[in-house]
């Protein structure tokens, strides 16, 4: 998890969509977003899911998480990683190569989330 991460991190710079695509909001694939060398909060989340989805994480243990960013005061996207159904999640977040605890990130309040099975 944290290879793939630092990965998405390092090698795309964040552009909100006007920028790379110049559209309101644009959902990129990880080939897309690579090519680019650009992307959103959206982006790089979706990325790193569907990779680590590939490298064999079961779905369940997976969600795309929509929260809002205080410090940013912003909608922001990041996923969550579920070690066991009860467990606190460990973010992987384009704001920091850190994966932390959900609980240590007070930075950021939960809206909803969803996965492959759904929201």
């Amino acid at each position: 998890m944290e290879s793939v991460n630092r990965f998405f991190n390092e090698r795309l710079l964040f552009r909100d969509d006007h920028v790379i695509w110049q559209q309101e909001d644009y959902w990129a694939t990880p080939i897309e977003a690579l090519r680019k060398g650009m992307a959103d909060c959206e982006d790089y989340s979706i990325a790193k899911y569907f990779t680590l989805r590939r490298l064999g994480i079961p779905n369940e243990k997976l969600r795309i998480t929509y929260v809002k960013a205080l410090r940013l005061n912003q909608a922001h996207m990041i996923v969550a990683y579920y070690p066991t159904p009860t467990s606190i999640p460990l973010v992987l977040d384009n704001l920091t190569d850190k994966i932390l605890p959900a609980t240590q990130r007070t930075d950021l309040i939960p809206v909803y989330s969803f996965n492959a099975e759904g929201l």
